[in-house]
Formats: C-alpha cells, sequence, structure tokens
C-alpha cells in the first residue's frame, strides 16, 4: 500500500528535478534532489523488505547461525554496513555525475559570460581570457565565425561543432 502512495510521488519529484536541471534552476534542483532522496528511502526498505520475502527466511537463519558457529557475526554486520555505505557513495556519484557534469558546466559558464577554462567574469567583447589566457572562441567549420571553445553549435550557423 505504501508503495502505491510512494511511487507516483517519486515520479513526480524525478520530473521536477529533470525539469529544474533543464531549466537551470538551483534552488528548485537542490530541493527536488532532496525530496527524491527523502521519497526513495522507504521505497528502498520496501525493496529490502521484499527481497528479504523472496529469499527464504530459513537460508538467511542459516547463514546467520553459520556466521554464529565460526564466529564472524561481526564481519556481517560490518559488510551490511559497507554495502550501505557503499549503495550511498553510488546515488550520490550518479547525482553528481547527472548534476555537475563537465558538459553542463561548459553550458553554464557559456551561459554566464564566464571564462571557459578558469570560470572568471569576461569582459565584454573578449576573445580571450584576461586571468588565463584562454582563447574563448574558434572559427566556425562551416561559416567560420567565432564560435565557443567548448561549445556544441555555431552561434551564427547553428551547425554541429
Amino acid at each position: 500500500m505504501q508503495l502505491i502512495f510512494l511511487l507516483p510521488l517519486f515520479a513526480v519529484f524525478a520530473l521536477w528535478n529533470n525539469a529544474s536541471i533543464r531549466k537551470n534552476r538551483g534552488t528548485q534542483k537542490l530541493v527536488s534532489s532532496h525530496l527524491l532522496v527523502v521519497a526513495f528511502i522507504p521505497i528502498f526498505f520496501k525493496i529490502i523488505e521484499t527481497v528479504y520475502d523472496i529469499i527464504p527466511k530459513k537460508l538467511l537463519k542459516r547463514l546467520i547461525e553459520l556466521l554464529e558457529s565460526l564466529k564472524l557475526v561481526g564481519v556481517w554486520h560490518y559488510l551490511v554496513i559497507a554495502a550501505a555505505v557503499a549503495l550511498a557513495l553510488f546515488l550520490i556519484y550518479i547525482f553528481q555525475k547527472k548534476l555537475f557534469s563537465r558538459d553542463k558546466l561548459m553550458e553554464r559558464r557559456i551561459a554566464k559570460g564566464l571564462c571557459q577554462q578558469c570560470g572568471k567574469h569576461l569582459p565584454p567583447g573578449s576573445t580571450a581570457c584576461p586571468f588565463c589566457g584562454f582563447l574563448q572562441c574558434t572559427p566556425c567549420g562551416s561559416c567560420g565565425q567565432p564560435t565557443p571553445v567548448y561549445g556544441r553549435y555555431c552561434r551564427a550557423c547553428g551547425k554541429k561543432q
């Protein structure tokens, strides 16, 4: 019953998060990503509960009895903790990869008029960064007009670079 309530809520938060990422709305990205995590926690526990119901309980009981007989129960606890930490790190990696990829960083820098190399504010009309010397534009392969080095498309003709 909980999943009937949580899955649509999780889907709404995911859609909101994707829209806020596309529109580059910082506060909405932050709030929606936190709501995604909060909504996913009970879903995760339901998944674990379902797996526990699928795997025969006797098998787990025998495994724990075996670990107790070998005096390795502590290892079981450490393995569970390590798996939880690994899962959390994996989720953080996925979120960071989605939000903070090099392509997204370059899009934001070009849109805000920042240097594509060092990220500092460029004076209007400058072709190179006065701080790091990075040349900001190269000629387009189709029309020859200046195009940002890390831009995907030409500003003048719209051809893919």
